[in-house]
């Protein structure tokens, strides 16, 4: 069972409410199954500004892609994730919704975008996540597409 295993990188998160963020409640309902390395429910105050990032793909600052493989597409991926949270002052910690988009999604491209991910994002910190099988995206060099809703709280 795919989802049962816990690899060693996400052994260390939480399947109960996890209070790093201060405002925002990370939680994992003990009656629904723990998926390792996210979180089923978040739930954010009113007073939060709301971060929207659109598709992330893995484009070189050339605008090109630089490689087919998959593990790195999603590591630049993430990087572009990244880049686009400073430029709204926000940061992977902020993250509450991420969806990716996979061109041929199996079981190995899924441990394959936790691994990207994880080493380009060390500190992810587990949002709701959803990854979803596509035939294709908008060219066919891309085999990863990610978006993002991150939540800022300031003080």
């Amino acid at each position: 069972m795919l989802w049962g295993r816990r690899s060693r990188t996400m052994q260390g998160m939480s399947n109960v409410t996890d209070s790093t963020s201060t405002t925002i409640e990370r939680i994992n309902p003990s009656d629904v199954t723990e998926i390792p390395g996210i979180h089923h429910v978040l739930t954010v105050p009113s007073s939060a500004t709301t971060v929207l990032v659109g598709g992330q793909v893995a484009l070189d600052e050339q605008g090109g892609f630089p490689t087919t493989d998959f593990t790195e597409q999603v590591r630049l991926a993430a990087r572009n994730l990244r880049r686009c949270l400073r430029a709204a002052d926000a940061d992977v910690a902020d993250l509450v919704r991420v969806r990716a988009y996979v061109v041929g999604l199996t079981p190995e491209r899924v441990e394959q975008f936790q691994h990207g991910l994880l080493t380009e994002l060390p500190e992810w910190t587990g949002p709701a996540t959803t990854l979803l099988g596509v035939d294709a995206l908008f060219v066919p060099e891309a085999l990863i597409e990610i978006d993002a809703e991150a939540v800022v709280v300031r003080a």
